[in-house]
């Protein structure tokens, strides 16, 4: 399940997106989505993955109340956009990627497929930037309810 919502997650923002390009290291160019992880790269060549998206599961909160199972999941959507010729675009740039990500979800209470909690989202920049990089990072609770069949009636 979490994976399938992490994908879910990426496929949403990436059609917010779709049409949009940003500052990069070779001039404009679209945002690249990256899943737990960015691949592992020389040094010298890290900048080519900038401007992204990394979509990162955080934690896991499961309830259990007569049959109903509340999943809450926590991701963490990282923003990263790079500025070594205009640090202030970079920084701005990920600003306004935060912000229609956050637009879409207050909007419609969702994400893709899944019910984003909206008075749980959070927005926090990295106050220690490391230059040129601009990271900005966007917390997200999804809910995730469904009907459980009798378990709760198992341990009575």
């Amino acid at each position: 399940m979490i994976v399938t919502i992490e994908n879910n997650i990426k496929e949403a923002i990436q059609e917010i997106f779709k049409e949009d390009k940003f500052t990069s290291a070779s001039g404009i160019d679209y945002l690249k989505y990256f899943n737990g992880f960015i691949p592992k790269k020389k040094i010298e060549d890290e900048k080519e993955d900038f401007p992204l998206i990394l979509i990162r599961f955080n934690t896991d909160k499961y309830a259990l109340n007569q049959g109903i199972v509340n999943t809450e999941l926590e991701f963490y959507i990282l923003i990263g956009t790079y500025g070594e010729e205009n640090f202030s675009q970079a920084y701005h740039e990920a600003i306004e990627i935060y912000e229609r990500i956050k637009t879409k979800i207050v909007e419609t209470g969702r994400l893709g497929d899944y019910f984003i909690h909206r008075d749980t989202i959070q927005g926090l920049l990295n106050p220690e930037q490391a230059d040129p990089y601009i990271w900005f990072q966007m917390n997200i609770t999804v809910k995730v309810p469904y009907v459980n069949t009798k378990l709760e009636e198992e341990f009575v």
